[in-house]
């Protein structure tokens, strides 16, 4: 693997870190960098090991574990956006997926 794809994927995880969220597309990205989707998500795969969306995800829900450790007074739609996503239902499933409890069970652990 080149410096140059190793350089775009660092920059692309910076970017993800620091705006995670955002409205995040691998299109808005891939352009970021100067290569196609396709491709971004090819190198960055054989780099990472794991998709895009997935690397995406990881960070977002291991944000909102953070948030919810952090600040249990706020409600699970008030994480949802403060992480990136519109729809509280899809994040709480996510969230369940993730760590095998519920934001709200998480919740009450931090208490």
């Amino acid at each position: 693997v080149s410096n140059r794809y190793l350089q775009a994927i660092s920059v692309v995880k910076k970017h993800i870190e620091e705006n995670y969220d955002q409205d995040i597309s691998l299109e808005s990205i891939a352009s970021m960098v100067y290569m196609s989707q396709w491709y971004l998500s090819k190198v960055f795969k054989r780099i990472t090991g794991r998709n895009f969306i997935s690397y995406l995800t990881e960070v977002r829900m291991n944000k909102a574990k953070e948030f919810i450790a952090k600040n249990p007074e706020l409600k699970n739609y008030e994480i949802a956006e403060k992480v990136g996503f519109i729809s509280v239902r899809y994040f709480s499933e996510l969230f369940k997926k993730f760590f095998g409890i519920t934001p709200s069970e998480y919740r009450s652990k931090c208490r």
